[in-house]
């Protein structure tokens, strides 16, 4: 059970310039290999590469640095502490956090969405 900090998306790059993809990292890290629909890598020849190994059943842990989220630049940080609380549930676990239902109706809450729909 928890309550998140609610820091708005322009105030975390202001306070510490480069957290964001500090974040992204993070939620690439934990979700990229078990949930890879849910991220985008953005080099052409690199996302082509990762597509023939996927189709080929090969190890796709070494896109994780070039992973990033499918997550909005406009998401709040407690969109991205969903993703990394997740990773320390255990099968059948369960995470209680006081949230804004703002999520629900915005762009960047789509991922967010899935991601919970599917885990």
């Amino acid at each position: 059970m928890g309550n998140f900090p609610y820091i708005n998306n322009s105030q975390i790059e202001r306070q510490e310039a480069g957290y964001l993809d500090v974040l992204r990292a993070v939620v690439a890290e934990d979700w990229f290999l078990e949930a890879p629909e849910l991220f985008t890598i953005a080099d052409r020849a690199l996302r082509a590469d990762y597509e023939r190994q996927r189709k080929a059943g090969g190890d796709l842990g070494s896109f994780i640095p070039h992973a990033r989220p499918e997550i909005s630049s406009y998401a709040d940080l407690y969109v991205y502490l969903y993703f990394h609380a997740a990773r320390f549930l255990r099968p059948g676990g369960r995470l209680g956090i006081v949230t804004s239902n703002t999520w629900l109706d915005v762009n960047y809450g789509y991922a967010l969405q899935r991601f919970f729909l599917n885990h």
